[in-house]
């Protein structure tokens, strides 16, 4: 069947990249949990993304600064909290999704530090708290996302003999106040 999604390799990517060109070097990352059903791999495409652009940048990646929890906020927030009892903490983390970072904030925030003197942050999607709480992030299109899919939609109804189509819709990077620049 046709489909329409947004690239979350290269979403990603780009993520991942400014955290670099910022000066991070030390950066974790907070995965969501491997989705088996219905052969759902945002969580897998994101981590790719991410691997990729510190292997292209010649950062090794500390297996230690990978956390684990659900695209939500309470998950992410105890992932977190146990995350900060270590001594030596990145300069930075990419979440998987704003919901994650929700609760990476409010995590870091009870511990008494402080986005992004203490700790920068990116999320992935954009959400529309992510404005409100300065937080850069990856935004997807997703009203357009919709209008491809109905329109992909009338069109096989109208003539369903037609192809389908795999579309991709590019991502873009929404710089807020949650990444300190380190150069």
């Amino acid at each position: 069947c046709s489909s329409v999604a947004i690239d979350d390799v290269k979403g990603a990517e780009i993520a991942a990249q400014h955290l670099i060109d910022m000066g991070h070097r030390d950066i974790a990352i907070m995965v969501g949990q491997r989705e088996h059903a219905f052969n759902f791999k945002v969580a897998t495409h994101r981590r790719e993304g991410f691997l990729n652009v510190l292997n292209d940048n010649g950062i090794e990646f500390d297996p230690r600064n990978e956390l684990v929890a659900d695209f939500d906020s309470h998950t992410a927030e105890l992932a977190m909290d146990e995350f900060l009892g270590r001594k030596n903490l990145p300069t930075a983390i990419f979440c998987e999704s704003d919901e994650m970072a929700y609760g990476v904030i409010k995590s870091i925030r009870k511990k008494g530090l402080r986005i992004p003197e203490d700790i920068s942050i990116i999320g992935y999607d954009d959400h529309e708290y992510a404005g409100l709480l300065g937080l850069t992030t990856i935004a997807q299109p997703v009203q357009f996302l919709g209008q491809l899919a109905a329109s992909q939609i009338m069109a096989k109804i109208e003539k369903p003999e037609s192809n389908t189509a795999q579309m991709k819709v590019p991502v873009s990077l929404v710089i807020r106040e949650s990444v300190k620049n380190l150069l």
